[in-house]
């Protein structure tokens, strides 16, 4: 998804690095075109528009549990069980490792108090894989012992220089982990990892962190599956056409994009070989996908653009400023004209396209305040993200 498509969406969202803003950077010129939006868009009467959202967005006891569990089973999910010393093939270990090739470590090959799982041979806390072999050679062995595991990189590992190479992991197991449960941590638990639990030292203090938490999770929640919603009613009921050759043009900006940012200008690579190769598709399906994402992207940007001309609203300066400033931080820029130049051959026209979503965005916010919302709980409560 291209910039011009993420930006109505949520207000502010994270904006792809693929992105596009309808320009063409090898002429300068834009491929959006000149429209009247009222010829396009028939607006339905969204005043009191109805919409039902799912969701659990209550704060309680159930709930703040809930929380606790997830936010401990994030940063710190395992306890050192004094009472196993060997390790078994469904045991998760906590151990420091470094890898050699020839007995010199390599880039990337060397980590500290890593919780393995050896059943699935994968971290415990993240669930990636490791390479076959990498933790097998761990059990039997003993908390406190330096354990080598020769192991062979697979043929086809992404990292070519180290694809195919045989590799000695040395291990030093630090101690086999035992599940934690919410309902009965301590404070001495709480206090061993203060840095992942916000500073909180104490059980209490843990527990008023995970309820403030938990209870702005929910009303995020709440407000983004709202809006979601009603951005949803509103395609369902406005009626949209495109402007000739939008969507065309809007597809070459992105294809153009797709292909300079992962098949590469000085690739001899085609699209074809490349969409082949990684992902076993066609053009015509890539193409028949990009079009339907950029056709619903783009009706809601119309939708709302018109309700933003019907409502006359108006751009406020300090408030498109912060939307400004939360842009830079998601695209990770330090001035506001880097940020205009990535939506435009340079920063007017940039500020220019910022300014007609940053008022689209408040027409969605508009929509949604006068909104008739009725809420179904759901059946199990979302896990934080």
């Amino acid at each position: 998804m291209n910039r011009k498509l993420c930006l109505v969406l949520a207000g502010i969202m994270t904006v792809s690095t693929l992105a596009g803003c309808g320009i063409s950077k090898k002429t300068g010129t834009s491929l959006d075109i000149k429209y009247n939006v009222d010829d396009y868009v028939t607006l339905c009467k969204y005043e009191g528009i109805k919409v039902t959202v799912k969701g659990n967005y209550e704060t309680n006891d159930a709930a703040v549990q809930s929380y606790l569990q997830q936010t401990i089973d994030s940063v710190a999910p395992y306890v050192k069980d004094d009472s196993k010393t060997t390790v078994a093939a469904d045991s998760i270990v906590n151990a420091d490792y470094v890898g050699k090739i020839d007995g010199k470590a390599f880039d990337g090959g060397s980590a500290s108090g890593v919780n393995i799982n050896v059943a699935t041979n994968s971290d415990a806390i993240k669930g990636t894989g490791y390479i076959q072999g990498f933790s097998a050679g761990l059990v039997g062995h003993n908390v406190g012992e330096s354990v080598d595991c020769p192991v062979t990189f697979p043929t086809d590992y992404g990292n070519k220089e180290m694809a195919g190479k045989q590799v000695v992991f040395t291990f030093k197991i630090n101690f086999i982990g035992n599940k934690v449960d919410a309902a009965s941590i301590t404070d001495e638990y709480v206090a061993a990892n203060t840095n992942s639990f916000g500073g909180a030292t104490t059980k209490a203090e843990l527990l008023t962190k995970v309820k403030e938490a938990q209870a702005s999770y929910a009303k995020s929640n709440k407000e983004q599956d709202t809006r979601n919603a009603v951005i949803e009613q509103m395609k369902k009921k406005c009626k949209v056409k495109f402007p000739k050759d939008l969507v065309n043009r809007r597809m070459k900006e992105y294809e153009d994009r797709y292909v300079e940012t992962y098949v590469g200008k000085k690739s001899k690579t085609t699209l074809k070989s490349y969409l082949k190769k990684t992902y076993n598709t066609t053009v015509a399906a890539f193409e028949k996908d990009v079009k339907k994402n950029i056709e619903d992207n783009l009706k809601t940007e119309l939708i709302f653009e018109a309700v933003a001309k019907k409502e006359n609203i108006k751009l406020d300066e300090k408030d498109f400023k912060s939307y400004v400033k939360n842009l830079m931080t998601q695209n990770n820029v330090q001035k506001e004209d880097a940020l205009y130049k990535l939506f435009a051959p340079n920063a007017a026209g940039g500020k220019q396209y910022l300014e007609k979503m940053y008022k689209a965005n408040k027409s969605v916010d508009y929509v949604v305040k006068k909104a008739k919302v009725t809420i179904k709980p759901a059946e199990a409560t979302k896990t934080a993200q």
